[in-house]
């Protein structure tokens, strides 16, 4: 019994991901294997709803969140946020051409979206403030974007990440600027192994960010 309520659960979530695809042109399941692992990006797996569901519940967004999908891939989690009714800003950055390309086709009638192709960590955008990871690098380049976001964002105290599978999660542990302040496994009946952890800014960082901003006001 057991298993025939897990095989008509897993359908209906099956269901569930392909409809929602369509509504915004078309079915994005399928992983892409890894193209550039010189540049230290992993390969692409589309993140099922359901998780995206778990992870930004009713509230998790503000009005006033830019929202950054990092290695955005074919655009599922672009597609979550605008079917949740978001009006934020939204922008993907995806290293891909081709993905990066389709994607912005696909997306290309809602205004409030932009796909930046290029390499994550150069292209951050400053005023970003909701940051969406599917465990998209390998540890030295979470390093890089670790070390990008303290640099450039407007306003760190502002800034959330949310990482899913976050196997270089060690790499902000590490990291006296930055505090995981929750972990918690997404989806424990399909995948036990799978969790997201949320960062954001600790008070050391927020508050160097103010005295630059301070002192470059003086200068």
């Amino acid at each position: 019994m057991a298993t025939i309520s897990k095989r008509i659960a897993l359908a209906r979530r099956k269901t569930w991901n392909i409809l929602l695809d369509l509504r915004y042109g078309a079915v994005l399941r399928g992983a892409v294997e890894a193209r550039y692992p010189d540049r230290g990006a992993y390969g692409m797996h589309s993140t099922p709803y359901d998780a995206l569901a778990s992870m930004f519940p009713p509230g998790t967004v503000a009005d006033t969140d830019v929202l950054v999908d990092v290695g955005c891939g074919k655009g599922r989690g672009i597609n979550w946020w605008l079917w949740c009714g978001h009006r934020n800003r939204i922008i993907g950055v995806e290293l891909d051409p081709d993905l990066a390309d389709r994607t912005r086709h696909r997306l290309r009638r809602h205004g409030n979206v932009s796909i930046i192709c290029g390499d994550a960590v150069e292209n951050l955008p400053s005023d970003g403030t909701l940051y969406y990871l599917y465990n998209p690098f390998e540890a030295s380049t979470v390093r890089a974007f670790r070390d990008r976001l303290a640099a450039t964002a407007d306003h760190p105290g502002a800034v959330t990440i949310y990482y899913y599978h976050p196997l270089h999660l060690a790499v902000f542990e590490e990291d006296p600027r930055w505090e995981v302040i929750d972990r918690r496994p997404v989806l424990p009946k399909f995948w036990p192994e799978m969790e997201v952890a949320v960062i954001r800014a600790s008070r050391s960082l927020v508050a160097a960010a103010g005295a630059n901003d301070v002192t470059s006001r003086i200068r």
